[in-house]
């Protein structure tokens, strides 16, 4: 999440070259634009269309893709979401998810998946998070967990509590797993690694590795980064690929 005087930057972290995203074009902005505070973005890769985009969702349902490929920006309609509940968001199954709020409904927090090749939104139903904390201040972050889309809450009580979507898309598959690192403020699952044995907890701005056979966990330390200043983490695949010249390499 970022004000509006952000600059946006695609980076490759393994060739060190950057790319300035330009911003929404005058055109494409409704006049509800001039009331914008907050907005939200999300980055993921198309496999279909060989594609990198970057999605721009903003207050008052005023939505943007931008294309890598294309270098150009098109404006989003019908996303029944009044704002991005949460700052992180997840790419799995070729979709871009965040925890959002839509109009109406008993439910009006749910999971949101924006399918980066039909660039379509779905919604999918959250746990019953009240069945482990009732407490009306906090929030919600979605991260993965052995390759499956996870949920936690956090509030200023401990947690302990990491929920799992057994089956993608499947509401009633929500189970939980109870782990033995407790946390306040914010957890955020970041990625398993090959064997689904372990994964990588952001907790409380330090970076933890759980062992679920073990129950055990230990902090991994970041060369250059002290305890408790790692403000937010992702993973990424690396590549040589430029994004300053991706558009031209079709």
């Amino acid at each position: 999440m970022a004000s509006n005087t952000s600059d946006v930057f695609l980076y490759n972290p393994t060739t060190g070259e950057s790319k300035r995203i330009p911003d929404v074009p005058e055109y494409l902005r409704s006049s509800s634009s001039v009331t914008w505070s907050w907005f939200s973005y999300g980055f993921g890769f198309d496999p279909l269309t060989n594609d990198y985009k970057v999605v721009k969702f903003n207050v008052d349902n005023d939505n943007y893709v931008y294309s890598l490929k294309k270098d150009s920006w098109r404006r989003i309609c019908n996303i029944p979401c009044r704002r991005v509940y949460s700052r992180t968001s997840v790419e799995l199954n070729g979709a871009i998810h965040w925890i959002s709020l839509i109009s109406g409904g008993e439910s009006p927090k749910v999971v949101t998946a924006f399918d980066l090749n039909t660039e379509k939104l779905r919604h999918m139903p959250l746990p019953d998070l009240t069945e482990e904390c009732d407490h009306i201040y906090g929030g919600y972050t979605v991260g993965t967990v052995k390759g499956r889309l996870c949920v936690v809450s956090w509030c200023f009580e401990m947690h302990d509590v990491i929920w799992v979507m057994n089956e993608y898309g499947v509401g009633s598959s929500w189970s939980k797993i109870r782990i033995g690192v407790s946390y306040c403020q914010v957890m955020i699952p970041l990625c398993s690694t090959r064997n689904d044995e372990e994964v990588f907890l952001l907790i409380n701005k330090d970076l933890v590795l759980y062992y679920f056979e073990r129950n055990t966990w230990r902090s991994v330390k970041i060369r250059g980064v002290e305890s408790g200043k790692l403000q937010h983490a992702n993973t990424y695949v690396e590549s040589l690929i430029s994004p300053n010249s991706y558009g031209l390499q079709r």
